[in-house]
């Protein structure tokens, strides 16, 4: 019941990015998905009045 709660809280925040997950698919992520070291930029490019910016 407590699961159902969390999971009905997260996607009442209507976020596409925030997902719930109960403690066996959290094992599984971890397990299977999340090995080595992740690098990178966050970076937004657009083009504004002409020009990228």
């Amino acid at each position: 019941m407590v699961d159902g709660t969390i999971r009905s809280m997260v996607n009442a925040l209507g976020d596409p990015y925030s997902v719930y997950l109960d403690a066996e698919t959290f094992k599984q992520l971890m397990d299977e998905q999340i090995h080595g070291s992740f690098g990178g930029l966050g970076l937004v490019v657009r083009v504004k009045e002409a020009y990228l910016s």
